[in-house]
């Protein structure tokens, strides 16, 4: 059977040839082919190539949005789709000036109905709330986000925000979950968002003690305790555990879910960890980053 063989530099895993061959295997006289060990190398490549993507994405301050948990700013006014909504459109703050932008143009209240994919009467609901909420603000330059709850590039921790909570908010996967989310999943999705106040710091679970950084110390809020706090109704709990399994987004070509879960035979009992892709309130992303795993 006819084959490619790719020629690549180990150390690079730069493609240095490409010639067509006669034979693919795995060994030849129970030697590993060169062939087998050139695919193997482009597979490492790649596979570092891609995390090196991911990681720049992580830590490049322009990549993410910050969302700002303070004493009069924390979405738990909005309704659960709101917010879904609302961190979505964060997604196209402007650096620094916190107007919201596509491209270098100012974002227009039609081009955002269009962006939000919503129908007219979803759209007013949605632009009322947030503009009365304080949320959303128009002035003669355009719409810009409160910098009490949202940020994208230096946070001054002079002034107001000193005894705020942030979390690191990424623009591509939040926009890559969105736009594989049908409308009627907005909710649940807000639903997680709502409680980001209760996601610990280092370890991306959701809690009772969100700032305990010792991770033998961290007590998780079980689905039953959260249902309760989103009240929502428990009896459901197996209706809401199946609504986040059906929210999945693509990353960097893997498919990942939005949540995952420590499983308990009783449903009510199990825990809930939030995929680090999307938000990350802690300063190590090491710390998270095995958790990946949860969320294939």
């Amino acid at each position: 059977m006819g084959y490619t063989t790719i020629k690549i530099d180990d150390s690079t895993g730069e493609v240095l040839d490409i010639k067509e061959g006669a034979e693919d295997s795995e060994s030849v006289d129970g030697r590993e082919n060169s062939t087998y060990r050139q695919r193997k190398a482009y597979k490492m490549y790649k596979e570092r190539k891609e995390q090196a993507e991911c990681s720049k994405i992580i830590h490049n301050e322009r990549n993410f949005i910050m969302l700002i948990f303070g004493e009069n700013f924390g979405l738990a006014e909005l309704k659960p789709q709101t917010v879904t909504r609302l961190i979505y459109l964060s997604t196209w703050l402007e650096y620094d000036s916190n107007y919201l932008k596509v491209g270098s143009n100012t974002m227009t209240k039609s081009k955002m109905q269009e962006l939000l994919m919503l129908k007219p009467t979803m759209f007013k609901q949605f632009f009322n709330e947030v503009t009365e909420s304080g949320y959303l603000i128009e002035d003669g330059d355009g719409y810009r986000l409160n910098e009490n709850a949202f940020k994208k590039g230096k946070i001054n921790l002079d002034g107001s925000l000193s005894d705020s909570r942030f979390v690191k908010v990424y623009i591509r996967y939040i926009r890559e979950l969105y736009r594989a989310t049908p409308q009627n999943k907005h909710v649940h999705l807000g639903y997680v968002f709502k409680m980001i106040p209760y996601i610990n710091l280092e370890h991306n679970i959701v809690c009772h003690n969100p700032l305990e950084k010792n991770f033998k110390k961290v007590i998780p809020m079980t689905v039953g305790e959260f249902c309760e706090a989103i009240d929502y109704d428990v009896s459901n709990a197996s209706r809401l555990l199946r609504s986040f399994e059906e929210i999945t987004f693509n990353a960097d070509g893997y498919q990942y879910h939005f949540c995952g879960y420590k499983w308990r035979y009783k449903k009510t009992d199990m825990k809930i960890f939030v995929n680090p892709l999307i938000f990350f309130a802690g300063n190590d992303y090491n710390k998270v980053e095995a958790l990946q795993i949860l969320f294939y």
